[in-house]
């Protein structure tokens, strides 16, 4: 059984879960980022409206400036002085790293 370690961003408005490749199932609250790692067939079946999936880094990348934008107003990070999708990542990361103090 292929695996591969796969970042992925809950995007939905609740929480929904993934199947991990040894067994069990990880729930991401909304907008929650985990590194999971999963069967390729998981891979391919993750529904591109609950989750957003990358191979590196925290998925935000991989994510359109709507859907970054929509993800920081959701959990509450201010970007009103955001010029671009970088300023938005940037953004966010400091969120990430301020909820883990």
């Amino acid at each position: 059984m292929a695996t591969v370690n796969l970042t992925i961003t809950n995007i939905a408005k609740g929480p929904r879960g993934v199947n991990a490749a040894r067994g069990g199932t990880v729930l991401l609250d909304p907008g929650q980022t985990a590194e999971v790692e999963v069967t390729e067939a998981e891979a391919k079946d993750l529904s591109k409206e609950w989750f957003t999936v990358g191979k590196t880094g925290n998925g935000y990348e991989d994510m359109k400036r709507d859907e970054l934008d929509a993800l920081a107003k959701e959990r509450g990070v201010d970007i009103s002085e955001a010029k671009n999708k970088g300023d938005v990542i940037a953004a966010l990361q400091l969120a990430d790293e301020a909820k883990k103090d």
